[in-house]
């Protein structure tokens, strides 16, 4: 248990230290994900065996592949982004490109997760899947183990957002 409150330590040092960098002209956490993944980027060995996780955002990941890819909240409003419905075309294509790019990162093994509901704000709310899992051939898909007769059904998601 020790070990891991001086990870904890340990990151918040780091955030901390990413605050005070004269170079981080706006200290985000997005901008300090961006930093540490693209930092951790050429410590990567593909060939090392072991029981590692990397964790990176999207456009970190342009580029490199891993055996197994787990990518997260496929919802609606978070890929695509919100934002970029409400603006261009051109923005929603980028997200489409980008979801692309993660789906293809995957060398054996792709893992797509959604949730039912969501905290925004501090209020749960409902979250439906991303419209882009439609794009994806049935045949492409494969069911949960513990579910042999799962169908995914993104259309029903749809026609309830439909309703509401």
């Amino acid at each position: 248990m020790k070990w891991k409150f001086g990870n904890v330590e340990s990151l918040i040092g780091s955030i901390a230290d990413f605050e005070q960098d004269p170079d981080a002209v706006d200290p985000t956490l997005f901008d300090y994900l961006t930093r540490v993944s693209l930092a951790g980027r050429d410590d990567l060995d593909v060939h090392e065996e072991g029981g590692r996780v990397n964790l990176m955002t999207i456009h970190a990941a342009k580029g490199l592949e891993f055996p197994v890819v787990f990518v997260a909240a496929v919802e609606k409003d978070v890929i695509p982004h919100a934002r970029s419905l409400e603006e261009a075309d051109a923005n929603v294509e980028e997200e489409r490109r980008l979801f692309y790019v993660a789906l293809t990162r995957a060398q054996k093994r792709l893992f797509l997760s959604f949730c039912s509901t969501r905290r925004r704000m501090g209020r749960l709310v409902e979250a439906f899947p991303s419209p882009f899992l439609d794009e994806i051939p049935p045949e492409c898909l494969s069911s949960p183990a513990e579910q042999k007769d799962f169908v995914p059904d993104f259309q029903e998601a749809w026609k309830k957002i439909a309703r509401d």
